[in-house]
């Protein structure tokens, strides 16, 4: 029997809300029942508006979208098929991509990669909801011809198609195969011969179609409400174009159906008139003329009254503005539950504007959801079976432990962490008891807690062949770490707290993993799937879900997005981000396939799918329908950039200045004066960053100043505020007294610890001073490199040394058994064994040994080409070692004290008897002297490891200074084609020694002449020279540690180039803050100083500070 149709139509706010209220209430009254479809986002608040206007409540009358009367309609007629969620479709997607990957042809290389799946789903369930077949794809792939690249991608679809609908058929059924089995199935339902009122469609398609027809044929009556304008001269038809085909297309079912039929044209007058007519005249001109053409000016005065624009100059501007233009709307009297704000892009302004409110104790609502990948339970799960299923991969564990939900507390986790990076912790490392270095005692604890439950999870795993079995051991690993519970007690903490949203959240997290499980328990089931696939399609799974909530109470403001908030009936509604291509946004046409590819199907014979065209309809119908829903306040306001980008007002903010003349933008860059004591707070902080900036500052400033200084509530935050705008990073000088507690008294160093003071005073203060560590990895670094360089030729001078003969008798088959012996051990010790760890670390294991072959090689053709001696390796001076400390006075008549060690001594003896020695330092970094480090105390090493040595007064020691050199230790890169003696000049060349020579030709031939050492230049000096180098150097520590006497400990890196840095590679960055682009973070320049510059002034004994 066909039922009788009533179309009802009219503009936004002509009252159709209202009818069809009126209309459920005489049908319930009469004793019917009624079914109320809504789109989905709207059936919880029809519900709300339904139950408040019958006297009844919701007995006669219920809400449904299509997709919960799909459900309803099935459940009743006895479907029992698994009904599948969206998530479940995309991880079936998921799925089967992998398993056909080979075949894919276009998206074989980006099958795997995250979106994929979610773009196959939209476009299979776009072709599904348009009953268009996988066979029917394949077909127009093939008439296409393979060189078509559009082919190619529809042969792949097709494929992808038809194996997911292979897979599904008889055990699962999703929302379109619903909606087919919703048209067989309603004359059979109870909504048979009910009263059906429609009121608006969220999707258009095929399908839907199909339902309405269906519809028509069992209901008792049919009401379909939509958004049209019928008149004739209707002058803004553009935002209607979508609805008004709805229209036709409806009309024309009804027709086939033999459905009597009649259109109501709204508003009209009587009981059903709405409440728009009450609306301020501003905003009902507006929502006529807001889009259409040509347009009329409002002739009334009081535009100003409801209509407002606001240019800011950022978004938090923006948030800053609204949140006052909210309370100025609330002081009018309308109830913050009668506004809502709607953000072009929500993600952008969630923050900002969320500050401002609750910044002024404004209550809200926003309608955003949370990804549930991102919350503790969902990385719990995949952490946890990535460790088990990849044999306790390191990463995956540690994000075990930090999820907060393995039972392990806080401290201990962070030990375990340290621990496990420090040792380098893994696989089965972490099943038993932890043994390397110092453990401490969270770290086992933690260990313990840990792993017992991964044991376990990986012990099911591996007898788990099939999706059913891994899902069962995975909820298995749930129950026994009882994340139930947990959540549950912190969703019981977060009520107890006041944090009802987030309690709402955090109780629905659990849900949505047991749904999530059963889902992959139904669809996948018994099919065998590998670990590594199954854990693909959990995360595939997991991507889909969001986590959002209702409000917590009645009067809250709600922020939102276009598409959610157009459901409500506002007083007052608040837009932000109003610019062009955002409101209305522009359909992008970047889907799986493309408009043209859209027609091609079409001209193929196909149904026609949707274009971006329509998309963009539909975007500028449902703003003209937010535009329209205030009834006394409209705000709309936009930025005047967005991040680097410059944004343009969109082309609405145009049309409302030249419908209203009157209405004058606001901008925050000549502000009106503030509403609330917050707004007064910001403004007084943009005052002072002003006048900062312009050295002066604004009339009435000290007032506000003051007042908010006495003001308890902002006090520290007006501090805070001044820290922001005089920014100063660098601590004041702490003073002797906490000095010498912190580096003792006297006070003890080494070169190494004040160059790093002159590096960066900061940098000093918080590795000697605070002593803090950073953390150490199991990896090597470039300093890792470098010790064991150091390490590995230390022993080998040793092994030379004590061969007790000339350097000229050491033949290289003796320096490669040498090596052979000591550099294994080595190795196998060395930063706990990491060089053996992985195929990559023994690459550079090797790489090592190279280099320090090549520079032991080198080592004794230097020590074979004079007559230098190797004396000693790592030989140290300081108290009770062989060399007393270089020791000084400082001005409060403390000491200090230097120590150090050396990395090699080579001593001689002229015709005269007389004993020479020289300083090497072995470097695996830059190895030239440079005088401009030195003029700096950037490099002090060297000239006082002489002065050191130069100062032994015993006769076993006493010797004088002959120079003190770097040798490079590397590996050379050489000219190809070189042999014979050529090739040894290159290598000699490579590793020549690198510093200053004692102005003496008989000590520069025992030192092996120019291949070894520089014997010309700035590299060799005269005796006065060379005693003013080691003096200044000398002068250079003991004013540096009078610096650190005195508590200095300043974040001024030095800067020699862009590149060249004291924060280059800096373990205190995160500690200290600096950063150039804020005031009060200045590098200190490094200048370039000229040899006979620097000589001359340590000829005079001055150094500049």
């Amino acid at each position: 029997m066909a039922a009788p149709v009533t179309f009802l139509a009219g503009r936004a706010g002509s009252g159709k809300s209202r009818f069809i209220r009126q209309r459920v209430a005489e049908l319930c009254a009469r004793g019917e029942t009624v079914a109320l479809i809504v789109p989905e986002q709207f059936t919880f608040e029809t519900e709300r508006e339904l139950a408040a206007a019958l006297p009844g409540g919701l007995l006669q009358a219920s809400v449904f979208s299509f997709t919960s009367l799909a459900r309803r309609v099935l459940r009743e007629t006895g479907e029992r098929t698994v009904f599948l969620s969206r998530q479940g479709r995309r991880m079936v997607i998921r799925k089967t991509a992998e398993e056909e990957v080979k075949r894919l042809t276009a998206f074989g290389g980006v099958s795997a990669r995250a979106g994929f799946a979610e773009r196959c789903d939209s476009f299979i369930t776009e072709c599904k909801r348009f009953n268009i077949a996988p066979e029917q794809l394949a077909d127009a792939a093939e008439r296409l011809g393979t060189n078509a690249p559009f082919a190619a991608k529809l042969s792949d679809l097709a494929l992808l198609y038809a194996r997911t609908e292979e897979y599904l058929a008889g055990r699962n059924m999703d929302a379109a195969d619903a909606f087919s089995a919703l048209c067989e199935r309603l004359p059979r339902s109870s909504i048979a011969g009910q009263a059906v009122i429609i009121d608006g469609f969220d999707l258009i398609s095929e399908q839907l179609y199909d339902v309405v027809g269906a519809l028509m044929g069992c209901a008792g009556s049919l009401t379909i409400a939509l958004r049209a304008d019928l008149s004739p001269d209707c002058r803004d038809r553009v935002v209607f174009q979508a609805e008004s085909r709805l229209l036709t297309r409806l009309k024309s079912i009804a027709q086939e159906q033999g459905c009597p039929t009649r259109t109501v044209r709204l508003p009209v007058a009587g009981p059903h008139e709405d409440a728009a007519k009450r609306a301020h005249p501003a905003l009902r001109h507006l929502e006529h003329e807001a889009f259409a053409y040509p347009f009329r000016p409002y002739e009334g005065k009081d535009a100003a009254e409801a209509v407002s624009l606001f240019a800011a100059t950022s978004r938090t501007a923006e948030a800053e503005a609204v949140a006052d233009a909210i309370l100025k709307a609330a002081d009018s009297g309308i109830r913050y539950r009668d506004m809502a704000v709607i953000a072009t892009d929500l993600d952008a302004y969630i923050n900002p504007v969320s500050r401002a409110l609750r910044a002024r104790d404004i209550p809200f609502f926003t309608d955003a959801k949370h990804p549930l990948a991102g919350y503790a339970a969902a990385r719990l799960v995949v952490s946890a079976l990535s460790a088990a299923a990849r044999a306790f991969r390191q990463r995956d564990v540690l994000e075990v432990a930090k999820t907060g939900l393995a039972g392990v507390e806080t401290e201990d986790a962070e030990a375990f962490e340290l621990y496990v990076l420090r040792y380098g912790m893994r696989g089965t490392l972490l099943t038993a008891p932890f043994a390397r270095g110092e453990v401490l005692p969270g770290a086992e604890r933690a260990r313990k807690g840990l792993m017992p439950p991964l044991v376990e999870l990986r012990t099911r795993l591996a007898g788990a062949a099939t999706a059913r079995a891994k899902t069962e051991a995975l909820y298995a690993y749930l129950l026994a770490l009882d994340v139930r519970g947990q959540l549950a007690s912190e969703a019981e903490s977060l009520r107890a707290r006041g944090r009802f949203e987030l309690m709402e959240e955090c109780a629905q997290v659990y849900n949505m993993l047991m749904e999530l499980f059963t889902q992959l328990h139904a669809i996948l089931g018994e099919a065998p799937l590998s670990t590594e696939r199954y854990i693909a399609v959990l995360q595939e799974g997991l991507s889909t879900y969001e986590v959002g909530v209702i409000p917590t109470t009645a009067d809250q403001v709600l922020f939102g997005s276009l598409g959610r908030t157009r459901a409500r009936s506002v007083s007052a509604l608040f837009v932000l981000g109003a610019v062009e291509g955002v409101f209305p946004a522009y359909a992008r046409n970047d889907g799986m396939i493309d408009d043209a590819e859209r027609a091609s199907l079409s001209a193929l014979g196909l149904p026609a799918l949707p274009s971006s065209r329509e998309s963009t309809e539909k975007e500028l119908a449902d703003v003209y329908g937010a535009i329209a829903r205030p009834s006394r306040r409209l705000y709309l306001s936009y930025p005047l950039g967005m991040g680097a980008e410059s944004a343009v007002p969109c082309k609405l903010i145009d049309t409302i200045r030249a419908i209203f003349p009157d209405v004058k933008p606001g901008t925050d860059l000549a502000p009106a004066p503030p509403v609330s004591a917050e707004g007064g707070f910001s403004r007084l902080v943009e005052r002072l960053r002003t006048g900062v900036d312009e050295g002066r500052f604004e009339e009435g400033t000290q007032a506000l100043y003051a007042a908010f200084a006495a003001a308890p509530a902002y006090a520290a935050r007006l501090q805070q505020a001044e820290s922001a705008l005089f920014h100063q990073n660098s601590p004041e000088p702490f003073g002797r007294e906490l000095a010498a507690a912190l580096y003792g008294a006297p006070l003890y160093g080494s070169a190494t610890r004040l160059e790093t003071f002159n590096a960066c005073p900061f940098k000093h203060f918080a590795r000697y001073g605070l002593r803090i560590e950073p953390p150490r990895e199991y990896r090597e670094r470039r300093a890792d490199e470098g010790a064991f360089c150091h390490e590995a030729l230390a022993r080998f001078t040793e092994r030379i040394i004590a061969l007790n003969i000339p350097a000229r008798e050491i033949a290289p088959e003796t320096v490669e058994a040498l090596l052979a012996e000591l550099l294994p051990p080595l190795i196998a010790e060395h930063n706990n064994g990491v060089l053996l760890d992985t195929a990559r670390m023994r690459a550079l294991a090797a790489r090592l040994v190279r280099r320090v072959k090549e520079t032991a090689h080198a080592i004794v053709r230097q020590l074979a080409a004079g007559r230098f001696q190797a004396e000693g390796c790592e030989v140290e001076f300081g108290r009770g070692k062989a060399y007393p400390p270089i020791e000084f006075a400082l001005s409060d008549g403390t000491r200090c004290l230097l120590s150090g060690k050396i990395d090699r001594l080579d001593g001689t003896f002229d015709e005269a008897g007389t004993r020479f020695f020289r300083v090497i330092d072995y470097k695996t970094g830059s190895a030239e002297f440079s005088y401009t480090d030195l003029y700096y105390g950037l490099k002090l090493q060297l000239p006082l490891y002489l002065a050191a040595v130069a100062a032994a007064d015993d006769a076993a020691h006493r010797a004088l200074p002959a120079g003190f050199y770097y040798l490079p230790v590397k590996t050379p890169v050489l000219e190809e084609g070189l042999s014979g003696e050529a090739l040894l000049k290159e290598v000699q060349k490579a590793f020549r020694l690198r510093g200053v020579s004692l102005k003496n030709a008989e000590l520069l031939e025992a030192g092996g002449g120019p291949s070894v050492a520089p014997e010309k230049g700035t590299g060799v000096l005269d005796p006065e020279d060379f005693s003013a180098v080691a003096e200044f150097a000398r002068r250079k520590a003991a004013q540096t540690a009078e610096a650190v006497r005195t508590g200095r400990a300043e974040t001024a890196p030095y800067r020699k180039s862009k590149r060249d840095t004291a924060c280059a590679r800096c373990d205190y960055a995160s500690v200290c803050g600096f950063d150039p682009a804020f005031g009060g973070c200045t590098y200190r320049s490094v200048r370039t100083v000229k040899a006979d510059a620097f000589l001359e002034e340590a000829r005079h004994e001055t150094v500049d500070e």
